[in-house]
């Protein structure tokens, strides 16, 4: 046995030899390159290149006056834009194999076609399309009449096309053979697998798909004749919509089509369609486990027709969570809740119905901190925190201060709640440590103390990876009260519970700018503070962590402002970087002038949230104001929502990236139509699949070892590999053995 696994070994490395010479490849000539500028230079161009091959690169915009077919070429031209554009006011014929890169596609009028005539042609991932009316340019792989070709290989990896016909544009029958690959693109109808009509017998098409939006799905035959044809289809990625169907025609079909599915997002897509009409076709769908047992959201918007969320809310938080939006605020004695599937609908809900917090059933006010009756419930925060966060404390958790109803705003303590309801953040929440409905728990000092000084707001903060990895609790604390210095600071340490520090608590943001301190100081015998509070983290896309504030007091020119993290210690205040050019929103600049046409004073107090899609969006609160410059100030405060997003063209100090909104810094005008994208439903991919005339299997796959991206896992991936190892190329015994027990499986 084990002299027959040496032999065995030994047939495949010597296999393996016999691929890789096979595949060498071989010394290209150095090739001749011209510079055109006009429709002439350009087909005199081809006839120059048309034995040697070469570069075609246009100097100039240029429009083919009509029809054109360019010369015959023998050697492969590549037909370099450098960033120009090739308008077709007719349809084009390439005579050769061509390559096109670089080079924008001017569609005049109808959609023109780009015959191919069975040559090897690439449109790579630099070619994009225009159109002058509502088509963009169609390609077809073959002919544009019904000329019969066979070899070449068709490849897109970029565009805007109207359609792909893999064969001829003509509907007369002959013989097509061919292969195309898609890498990328967009095709606004239906992909082809096979000619625009009738296929003679001998015809044979195989086509892969890798990348690329197909917003009318795909089609193999479309003809009301008869065609005889074996086409081939593997599908391992590109965003598909429509139907994949076997024909929209009910000719007569024979032979074969083959659709072998592996990857790709389905989500849009209505249905995988077979056949049952004429002909002896035979339609078989392969499937791998992986992708039948794959499940797709669907997505809808839900729209709002202005920014204005909710009247009469402070400190909104608003959290989307399975398809619900959850809406929490300050209160006075209370803390409301309110869960709707729609934007619209969370102005409707009344606050009395949807109590979360009811201060007279706590017994840790009462008891704990003797707050027998509260005049503030405030800035409650939603956050949900994993098994791997903190093992066996999972859940959805309420963060929310408590002020005594005594007249002495220093008596202000925070505390956390757990829902009851580990997937969602809804009612009853309850003490995280004992359970009991409507029991607060306060937060803890690492010492496991009760935080006995002034406290508001705590969020959360969460560095991912490297030294100083962890979860960290932000919240507003204040210094120096009863005097001219009496200001409010950003307070972080790192967590070890939900309700308890691991860490020494320290400051990271004190108010310093000019636009942070109106309404500050002494007026009769009261101070005021200079304000930062409300700190919420928000993340950029290569690791950025940014803190976003508000500055000012709430009833003055408050705003945003924006910190960033260096890398550094995140309980050191240096390893903070605070934005030059803050604020980032508001009513009102860095100055407090305020905002000609900006209806709204003291916008800030943000919290952030993301649609199904990811797209970001702020909730904030803001007086509303009669005038455009500010004035007539409304008594109480509204809850707004627009999108916003993080700009990183623009340097924070330490990378790039600063938060921006729609309307620049300013808020959008009220009347602004806002749209957040939802998970309507969800499927199998199964679903999709018809009954009428497909044989359907499944396969098992693994993309880790398809080494030649052919959608299977066979012997001939275990060559491929033995000559990798052979050529140094990645790859040892190891990888084989276990590609070898996946085949035999």
């Amino acid at each position: 046995m084990k002299k027959r696994a040496q032999n065995l070994l030994t047939l495949i490395l010597v296999l393996s030899l016999c691929l890789s010479c096979m595949l060498m490849p071989h010394a290209a000539d150095a090739a001749a390159s011209v510079t055109v500028h006009s429709q002439s230079e350009l087909t005199n161009a081809f006839s120059t290149l048309a034995a040697s091959g070469g570069t075609i690169t246009l100097g100039a915009d240029i429009t083919l006056d009509g029809a054109v077919s360019l010369p015959v070429v023998k050697k492969a031209v590549t037909l370099n834009g450098d960033g120009h554009t090739l308008t077709l006011s007719g349809d084009l014929a390439l005579n050769g194999d061509t390559e096109m890169q670089n080079i924008t596609i001017c569609n005049d009028g109808d959609s023109r076609l780009i015959s191919c005539g069975g040559h090897t042609v690439r449109f790579d991932a630099t070619v994009s399309c225009t159109a002058t009316d509502l088509f963009y340019p169609t390609i077809a792989g073959g002919n544009a009449d019904s000329t019969a070709y066979s070899g070449g290989e068709l490849t897109i990896g970029g565009g805007t096309w109207q359609r792909v016909l893999s064969g001829n544009a003509g509907t007369g029958a002959s013989a097509q053979s061919g292969k195309v690959s898609i890498t990328g693109g967009s095709f606004e109808e239906a992909v082809q697998v096979g000619g625009a009509g009738q296929m003679a017998s001998g015809s044979k098409i195989t086509m892969h798909i890798t990348d690329g939006s197909f917003k009318d799905g795909i089609v193999f035959f479309s003809t009301k004749e008869t065609a005889t044809a074996n086409l081939s289809l593997l599908v391992s990625g590109g965003n598909f919509a429509g139907k994949i169907r076997v024909s929209d025609e009910a000719g007569t079909l024979n032979g074969s089509c083959n659709l072998r599915m592996v990857g790709g997002e389905f989500s849009n897509c209505t249905g995988i369609e077979g056949w049952t009409g004429n002909g002896n076709l035979k339609a078989n769908l392969n499937v791998s486990h992986a992708l039948s047992e794959s499940m797709f959201t669907l997505y809808a918007d839900d729209t709002l027709d202005t920014t204005l969320l909710r009247t009469g809310v402070a400190d909104p938080c608003l959290v989307y969570v399975n398809g619900f939006y959850y809406l929490t605020m300050t209160g006075s004695k209370n803390i409301a809740l309110l869960k709707a599937d729609r934007l619209s609908k969370l102005s409707q809900l009344t606050l009395g119905s949807n109590i979360a917090y009811r201060s007279a059933s706590d017994a840790t006010a009462v008891q704990t901190f003797g707050y027998d009756d509260l005049s503030g419930t405030w800035s409650p925060e939603l956050h949900y925190f994993s098994e791997d966060d903190f093992p066996g404390q999972s859940g959805w958790y309420m963060y929310l201060a408590l002020r005594n109803n005594s007249g002495d705003s220093s008596e202000i303590r925070m505390v956390t709640l757990r829902s009851a309801n580990s997937n969602a953040p809804e009612s009853p929440f309850v003490n995280p440590k004992t359970q009991v409905i409507n029991n607060s728990q306060p937060i803890l000092d690492k010492d496991g103390e009760i935080i006995a000084e002034w406290g508001c707001g705590m969020s959360i903060l969460r560095i991912e990876e490297g030294e100083y990895k962890g979860i960290y609790a932000m919240w507003v604390a204040e210094e120096n009260r009863g005097t001219i210095d009496f200001a409010q600071k950003i307070m972080i340490a790192k967590m070890k519970s939900p309700w308890e520090l691991a860490s020494e608590p320290t400051a990271i943001l004190h108010p310093t700018q000019r636009w942070e301190k109106f309404g500050s100081g002494k007026s009769g015998s009261k101070y005021y503070p200079a304000v930062v509070e409300g700190a919420t983290a928000l993340y950029g896309k290569d690791g950025q962590v940014y803190v976003i504030y508000c500055g000012s007091g709430y009833w003055t020119k408050y705003g945003l402002g924006q910190i960033t993290w260096n890398g550094g210690d995140p309980q050191d205040i240096n390893s903070w970087v605070k934005y030059e050019d803050n604020p980032v929103f508001g009513a009102n600049d860095k100055d407090g002038k305020h905002y000609l046409g900006v209806y709204m004073q003291g916008a800030g107090h943000a919290f952030f949230v993301k649609d199904a899609k990811q797209n970001l969006f702020a909730v904030y609160h803001a007086y509303p104001t009669q005038g455009a410059s500010g004035a007539g100030k409304a008594k109480a405060r509204n809850a707004y929502i627009e999108p916003c997003m993080i700009d990183y063209t623009v340097s924070n100090g330490v990378n790039m990236g600063v938060l921006t909104f729609t309307n620049g810094k300013k808020p959008a005008p009220v009347d602004t139509e806002v749209s957040f994208t939802i998970e309507s439903s969800q499927f199998a991919f199964t679903d999709l699949i018809g009954e009428d005339g497909l044989n359907t299997a499944y396969f098992s796959y693994n993309a880790a070892y398809d080494y030649n991206g052919d959608g299977s896992c066979n012997i001939v991936d275990v060559l491929i590999l033995l000559r990798n190892m052979l050529f140094g190329k990645g790859g040892t015994l190891s990888d084989v053995m276990d590609l070898l027990r996946f085949i035999t499986g």
